[in-house]
């Protein structure tokens, strides 16, 4: 296993990065943000709003929304549906990833 200074020596060695990863300084990232882009204030336009509309239309559908990650979305669409139940309550898998578990040999679940 390397130290940390071997892994900053070697990260300070590569030229090529997958997008998202490499170094990024933040004055970097800031100035790649075109001058009109328009600021999202919690669904009050921005580009999170045209995201979503351009998504909709892509799909066909009347609207869409924009979660920032795969676990909002499950959660917001569990919330949805036990709503329309009028439940409260709801049961997971044993092998679901919300219940703590983890999928492998020794919970018993596989991927």
């Amino acid at each position: 296993m390397t130290d940390l200074r071997e892994q900053a020596a070697l990260r300070d060695q590569c030229t090529v990065f997958l997008t998202g990863h490499g170094p990024v300084r933040p004055a970097d990232l800031l100035a790649s943000i075109p001058a009109d882009t328009v600021p999202d204030r919690y669904g009050d336009g921005g580009v999170v709003a045209e995201l979503e509309a351009e998504i909709a239309g892509l799909l066909g559908k009347p609207a869409a929304v924009y979660l920032p990650s795969g676990t909002m979305a499950q959660q917001s669409v569990l919330r949805v549906h036990a709503d329309r139940r009028q439940r409260r309550t709801v049961v997971y898998h044993p092998c679901a990833t919300w219940t703590g578990t983890r999928t492998g040999p020794s919970s018993g679940c596989t991927a």
